[in-house]
């Protein structure tokens, strides 16, 4: 049949003399499954290397390329105050951040007028969530 391997296809030799059981031509699939799994497997290695490239998603004094939970120096301007506010910003496989980590936002949360210091706490967990908060201390 002239149109059945399509127009500038050879049917193989193992088509000719077997037939397939299924009626699927096992060459139609092998390049699509192969582009499949070469993509899964890149994105699956980008995932798994991005942590220890030497890339932080979330800015800490202390990296952890499989896991980190500091608590950071900061600013201060004298006794820290009686009340305390937190911001925070989220990030997503080192790609997408979200969130307000401000000084100001934090101050804002925690009902401050005047701050007087700043600390930070970094959460990273394999580079896939990264979190960083903003304290802020103040009256």
């Amino acid at each position: 049949m002239p149109g059945e391997w399509g127009v500038g296809k050879v049917a193989p030799k193992s088509a000719v003399t077997r037939p397939s059981p299924t009626g699927i031509r096992p060459w139609d699939l092998v390049g699509r499954e192969n582009l499949v799994k070469k993509v899964v497997l890149s994105i699956l290695a980008l995932v798994l290397i991005a942590p220890l490239a030497g890339c932080q998603g979330v800015p800490s004094v202390a990296a952890g390329a499989l896991f980190a939970d500091v608590h950071n120096p900061g600013d201060a301007e004298g006794a820290v105050g009686g009340k305390k506010g937190e911001a925070c910003a989220t990030s997503y496989l080192m790609m997408v951040g979200v969130g307000d980590a401000s000084i100001a936002t934090a101050a804002a949360n925690g009902g401050i007028k005047t701050v007087t210091n700043v600390d930070s706490h970094t959460t990273n967990l394999l580079g896939i969530i990264g979190k960083f908060c903003t304290i802020a201390y103040g009256n």
